[in-house]
């Protein structure tokens, strides 16, 4: 070949001659479950259905977005208050900032909770950091919304999944000085079961006071909508306020002078085939958005709660785990993860504009009217 390309470079009427070179779309997802059609959470419409059997209209639409460029960034970062993370797991380390990463539940200087000092017990964490940020285009596992970011883990809940004001509290207060150290941090996912607010009672007014000074520091907090009673249908929470769900920073319920923009997402959960999931709390005027909340696969520990309940074990070829959860807690960090994508292909937007741009980009279901403030599931493919 080099011979002939030789002569024909010495034909005088010839501008150029070369090889045929041939290139491959890095920005497709080469992971295992992505390549096998199992991840219908970043797919859209328009999805070819040779990709899987299990692809559905009604997911994010990410693939598009990485297949524009975005695939998110380093330099944002984002914190998952929940269970804690693995550090270890394959599919995440290398987005993890564990320099900042801290247990608000196990202390070192006690021998019995010292193995167990930042790790997570539970599962939980690990499965929503897995959704925010699995490092993609890695040949294992799935892929993350954001193939680059920052996950900071901040353990609130041990074993038996319960968090209560004063952890949560001081983690949201020590992440706000992080953000005003420099730390370029746009989003904290909270997870959680919330609680509902007695009759007669209060909402939890020191927890609503930190994540208004989250969001004045620049901080979203995507919380989820709640998860109905097992066998029970998910309710609303405009009539039945559910906290954190309920929290909104532009009033000032909670004592404290409203903020300049209500810097909480609230997101219910949608199934495959575009309507709540039944198990969905959601609201007209409370919830905010859906997000994919039904079958969603993610990291977990390779030793986790959910293998011992039963959940499906999933291993990559690499021997990497995951396992496949629904709930609200699934379809937040959907949200939170939209929210660093945005950052990372528009750096500089202040987290009003980052909100603003995942609730105005919503695509609009029929079955989501009067559900959630939007009437719409989240769309990403333009990011």
């Amino acid at each position: 070949m080099s011979g002939l390309l030789a002569v024909l470079r010495q034909i005088p009427t010839v501008k150029l001659v070369q090889r045929n070179y041939h290139y491959r779309l890095a920005d497709t997802s080469n992971d295992y479950s992505y390549q096998q059609g199992k991840l219908w959470n970043v797919y859209g419409d328009g999805v070819p259905a040779a990709i899987g059997p299990t692809v559905s209209a009604y997911g994010t639409g990410v693939e598009k977005a990485w297949a524009n460029g975005h695939l998110g960034s380093s330099d944002v970062y984002v914190a998952v208050l929940d269970t804690g993370v693995d550090a270890t797991h394959p599919d995440l380390i290398d987005n993890l900032d564990l320099q900042d990463a801290h247990d608000y539940i196990r202390s070192a200087g006690n021998p019995i909770e010292a193995p167990f000092v930042n790790q997570d017990e539970m599962g939980h964490g690990t499965h929503i950091a897995g959704i925010i940020g699995a490092v993609g285009h890695n040949q294992i596992g799935i892929a993350g919304i954001n193939w680059h970011v920052k996950i900071i883990p901040l353990k609130v809940a041990a074993g038996n999944g319960k968090v209560d004001t004063a952890k949560a509290s001081k983690a949201l207060e020590d992440l706000i000085e992080l953000k005003r150290k420099g730390k370029n941090i746009i989003a904290a996912n909270l997870s959680w079961d919330a609680y509902p607010d007695p009759d007669g009672g209060e909402p939890d007014l020191k927890l609503s006071r930190d994540i208004k000074a989250a969001g004045e520091a620049g901080i979203l907090c995507v919380i989820a909508a709640m998860n109905a009673a097992p066998g029970q249908l998910g309710s609303d929470n405009d009539v039945k306020p559910a906290y954190p769900a309920n929290f909104d920073t532009a009033t000032n319920d909670d004592g404290m002078p409203a903020a300049s923009f209500d810097s909480v997402i609230t997101v219910a959960a949608l199934g495959t085939d575009g309507n709540l999931a039944k198990f969905s709390n959601y609201g007209r005027h409370s919830v905010h958005i859906a997000a994919p909340g039904v079958s969603i696969i993610s990291t977990v520990p390779a030793r986790n709660r959910f293998f011992d309940l039963g959940y499906p074990k999933i291993t990559s070829p690499d021997g990497s785990t995951y396992t496949s959860l629904e709930g609200t807690s699934m379809a937040a960090p959907h949200v939170t993860g939209a929210a660093a994508l945005y950052l990372a292909s528009h750096p500089g937007a202040s987290a009003q504009q980052v909100r603003e741009a995942i609730l105005h980009a919503v695509k609009a279901v029929n079955a989501l009217k009067n559900k959630v403030a939007t009437g719409g599931r989240l769309d990403l493919s333009n990011f």
